[in-house]
């Protein structure tokens, strides 16, 4: 999962819905995007980038998953999203 755009979208307050409008991708095709089934292209990362006001180098891809990783990352998501 792109974990780093997660974060920031929760940061920021943002849904996956209104990022994918933003950028020209359907929800579906974002969801894809971040849960690693699809690439996600140098032009949507430049749109994403510029949407969230952020340098293009934090729309990053997690490292191979590790289960103790990724649910350390999932922890911290829900710490930012207050549950």
């Amino acid at each position: 999962m792109l974990i780093e755009l997660k974060v920031l979208l929760v940061k920021k307050g943002l849904s996956q819905k209104k990022l994918a409008q933003a950028i020209g991708l359907s929800s579906g095709q974002l969801s894809r995007v971040m849960n690693e089934r699809v690439r996600l292209r140098a032009r949507h990362r430049r749109r994403i980038a510029q949407f969230l006001r952020v340098p293009q180098s934090q729309i990053v891809r997690a490292r191979k998953r590790d289960s103790r990783n990724v649910g350390e990352k999932d922890a911290h998501v829900a710490r930012m999203e207050g549950r």
